[in-house]
């Protein structure tokens, strides 16, 4: 126990103060005083207490029962004689003042939980636990498919669809899936996918699930983890890993472990799982020997964030991403990390590069409508009709064209239910700068309340957007393999979010 401690410092004991605080209910809406009273905060005052408490803390977290004998006492000589820079006893008020305080607790959990976990843990090989089935054979699972964790179509997997839930893992799905190596691969998720238990940070026990299970045109397989940001038990579970794949490989069938760092990644340009592995070995390596024998190398790669920054400075000035929300600066990110990920891969589409940016620029396409034309909306229902539907002196091809876009605009604004609110941006942006029809509703209003933005560019950069969405992303008429063309593309879609993110802003809002 003191040799734990030996890394720490003594920490200094307290001084006997009244642990209360004044209490005041008040009525809900009048705000008037209905009872007032000083309560006592249930601190650890009782020395003997507190002993029970951390016993029962070190417990749960160690998964163990029935130490009160042999640990009660441990404690107590912990608290007494080793933790503070004056020995003591539990009787001391001053003692006894700093037993609930955060780096009291925080220390008896760093010295006891290690020490009890190492004297608790029994490390066996690996052996087979029973027969190998196939992944063809689990039971189907849903997943949510959202701009954070997206759900990507791919040829070689037995399912439907690729759970990610980062852009690393939405490039790695269509790089695997397009490799020419890859017999077939699945996204480890779902109630039956491979969990290896290991022994994390401080020996606690836990389980970790590779992200990729991939099966080679060899008939050999990879269990995969595409890695953008590291953390302390990436090593132990590299390591883990690789002795679980050991411990499966047969004399027909081998298991390997394959470790995708990032920037490991961006720079790949082949097309090949087995190029991948000779890539990616010596990542997996350094791993090992840093689980083994502690870190022993310096990695001179920028830090994830500082990366991305330098990454998005091609796009977009750190200025102009300072005056946009958090969740639109982070979805520009995410294209911007798609589009450097996807960038030297050859036979690679480029479409979900553009995929995080949709969501934003119909969000704001709906907002600028709904701030637009939502206040000048009748009230009643018959009034409502003839403001969505007018009398029109035009030709009946051009007629038919109004009504069908002004019943797209009264779902949008009145029932929540657009469809493509960016079309619907561009119809009015189109209809304010047509020639003058005197139709009246709500299409004088679309050319009052629209006036403004034909000095903006607006609508020319819409255009381009909209136009490239329809080609190459929504329908994909046209593959995008081309990077000049994807990186144009991307700078005016994201130029396009900077022009409509002030205009869709109200009035009592703000960024």
């Amino acid at each position: 126990m003191e040799d734990a401690f030996a890394r720490y410092k003594k920490l200094p004991l307290g001084s006997a103060t009244a642990q209360e605080i004044d209490y005041e209910g008040r009525q809900l809406i009048t705000g008037e005083l209905v009872e007032q009273m000083k309560v006592k905060l249930p601190l650890l005052e009782n020395g003997f207490s507190a002993v029970s408490f951390y016993r029962e803390e070190i417990e749960s977290a160690c998964q163990i029962r029935g130490t009160h004998a042999v640990l009660a006492p441990l404690i107590q000589k912990f608290l007494e004689e080793v933790l503070f820079a004056e020995k003591t006893t539990l009787f001391d008020t001053r003692l006894c003042a700093r037993l609930a305080d955060a780096d009291v607790r925080e220390h008896v959990r760093a010295v006891f939980i290690p020490l009890i976990r190492r004297r608790t843990t029994r490390t066996e090989a690996r052996t087979k636990a029973g027969e190998p089935g196939s992944v063809s054979a689990w039971l189907a699972f849903q997943v949510t498919h959202s701009h954070r964790r997206p759900a990507e179509p791919a040829e070689k997997t037995p399912f439907n669809l690729v759970p990610c839930n980062r852009a690393l893992e939405v490039t790695f799905t269509h790089w695997i899936d397009k490799a020419q190596d890859t017999a077939a691969f699945c996204k480890n998720a779902g109630p039956q996918c491979l969990r290896i238990d290991y022994l994390a940070e401080g020996g606690r026990p836990a389980f970790y699930t590779p992200d990729f299970i991939v099966r080679k045109t060899s008939g050999n397989y990879l269990l995969v983890e595409t890695k953008g940001r590291e953390d302390r038990d990436v090593p132990a579970k590299a390591k883990t890993a690789a002795s679980w794949c050991k411990a499966a490989s047969t004399k027909k069938v081998q298991w390997e472990y394959l470790y995708v760092a990032e920037g490991v990644f961006e720079r790949v340009t082949g097309n090949s799982v087995e190029e991948l592995e000779r890539v990616c070995a010596p990542a997996l390596v350094s791993l090992m020997e840093e689980k083994d024998r502690g870190q022993l190398f310096l990695t001179f790669e920028k830090p994830t964030e500082e990366r991305i920054a330098d990454e998005m400075a091609e796009f977009i000035g750190a200025d102009e991403v300072a005056k946009l929300p958090s969740a639109t600066a982070a979805r520009i990110g995410q294209a911007v990390q798609l589009f450097r990920h996807f960038e030297h891969k050859p036979d690679l589409l480029f479409s979900p590069v553009f995929t995080p940016l949709q969501g934003p620029l119909d969000k704001y396409a709906k907002d600028i409508l709904l701030k637009r034309l939502g206040p000048d909306i009748p009230k009643d229902s018959k009034s409502q009709k003839d403001f969505f539907d007018p009398y029109m002196n035009v030709s009946p091809s051009r007629a038919n064209y109004l009504r069908q876009n002004a019943q797209r605009l009264q779902k949008a604004l009145l029932y929540d239910a657009a469809i493509m609110p960016i079309s619907l941006l561009k119809f009015c942006l189109e209809y304010e700068s047509s020639p003058v029809d005197h139709i009246r509703g709500i299409f004088e209003f679309i050319r009052r309340n629209f006036r403004d933005f034909r000095a903006t560019g607006t609508l020319k950069s819409l255009k381009e957007v909209y136009d490239f969405r329809n080609t190459y992303v929504a329908h994909q008429d046209v593959e995008l393999r081309d990077v000049a063309t994807t990186r144009d593309a991307l700078k005016k879609w994201i130029a396009l979010l900077l022009l409509l993110h002030p205009r869709s802003v109200r009035n009592d809002e703000s960024t």
